[in-house]
């Protein structure tokens, strides 16, 4: 888009978004009387339809992309962020102040279904729910309730339409607007083109396929993209040196891993501190592994977001410090439960990398399999 399009969409969305929020506290009036509170209800009133709508919205969201059939990561609205397990979900608060955006989710592409369909799904689903929530409570409204229920029916399905409208405008803000991808999608859109080799090892890995089993081609196409590509090429080098248990080839790595995080702008390295951490405890868990020193593991600690995200890793920490404690029991434990944990991620490569990983500790430090 070009600054000034870019500009009037948001003048636009900012101009639907107060009209809608106005409409909303307007409608909810007369369901309170008219007593002198009546502002601060219709106020909280069209607040709540607010965080309603965008629950809706991002749900909407979450069905799309299942109908697409893409893999469905994660989503977080209002702060509440929830992760998808193969059996369940987990969640945490987790703020989204810095990316002043309401709600985000994240779903990842499959390779055996075309892309640009489970893209429309995923994007159509949030304005989609949306639109139908506005329509129902409005119909709802007008012709089967009376008194204070219609109102505040009305205020929803005011607030819904005016969300659905505004994620329909073409917008390039933090993110891409709905209606920016949406518009986006049409052209088509293929999987095998080289700018796509991130999504196709993502793919790979969410269908099982450890870093050493990934495609040596995309990982090339990889490197030579601009950016934090390189990065998480790197990534997945040393996670494929790791699985092969070439220890030395993987602490190798620290050099260019160090060298790339330095060359970062202080928010991108804010904003990548999860997978900057990650890495480094890995990169220490490797030297570790070299060396049997457990003072490399021991000040690259996982901070609380990244365990959270992974919760093996701490276990697989704690598993290393009891083998070369020599203490078998604890150690067989940990490592039967970090693979219990891999086992329900979304990405099924994390846990045949887990059993890789947990042989090469056994084997190299001669402590027989339970």
């Amino acid at each position: 888009m070009k600054p000034w399009q870019n500009r009037l969409a948001r003048y636009t969305q900012t101009t639907i978004t107060v009209v809608t929020q106005v409409a909303a506290i307007g409608a909810s009036f007369p369901a309170f009387g008219g007593s002198h509170d009546t502002p601060l209800f219709g106020l909280v009133t069209a607040s709540l339809c607010w965080v309603i709508a965008v629950t809706v919205h991002e749900t909407g969201h979450c069905l799309g992309a299942r109908v697409g059939g893409m893999t469905l990561w994660s989503m977080n609205v209002m702060g509440v962020e929830i992760h998808f397990m193969r059996r369940g979900w987990r969640w945490r608060w987790s703020s989204l102040s810095r990316r002043r955006i309401a709600g985000i989710v994240m779903a990842i592409d499959v390779l055996d279904r075309p892309l640009r369909r489970q893209r429309l799904w995923l994007c159509a689903g949030g304005p989609a729910a949306n639109a139908i929530l506005a329509i129902f409570s409005g119909l709802l409204a007008w012709l089967f309730l009376s008194g204070t229920g219609d109102y505040l029916l009305a205020a929803l399905s005011i607030v819904n339409a005016g969300l659905a409208l505004v994620n329909l405008v073409p917008h390039l803000g933090k993110l891409p607007s709905d209606g920016l991808q949406l518009l986006r999608l049409r052209k088509p859109v293929t999987a095998w083109a080289p700018e796509y080799a991130m999504l196709r090892l993502l793919a790979n890995s969410m269908a099982g396929r450890t870093a050493d089993q990934l495609p040596e081609e995309d990982l090339v196409l990889l490197e030579q993209q601009p950016a934090l590509a390189p990065l998480i090429a790197l990534w997945y080098r040393h996670k494929a040196d790791q699985n092969r248990g070439h220890w030395a080839k993987a602490i190798a790595w620290q050099e260019p891993a160090d060298a790339m995080i330095r060359q970062m702008d202080a928010s991108t390295r804010d904003a990548l501190a999860d997978f900057v951490n990650t890495l480094q405890f890995e990169l220490a868990f490797s030297r570790t592994m070299q060396t049997g020193d457990l003072a490399y593991l021991r000040r690259h600690t996982l901070d609380a977001k990244a365990a959270w995200l992974s919760p093996w890793l701490p276990l697989r920490r704690q598993a290393l410090e009891q083998l070369l404690g020599m203490n078998a029991e604890q150690c067989h434990g940990m490592l039967a439960h970090a693979r219990l944990l891999a086992g329900n991620s979304k990405d099924r490569s994390a846990e045949p990398s887990e059993a890789l990983l947990h042989g090469h500790m056994l084997e190299r430090y001669s402590l027989a399999p339970a």
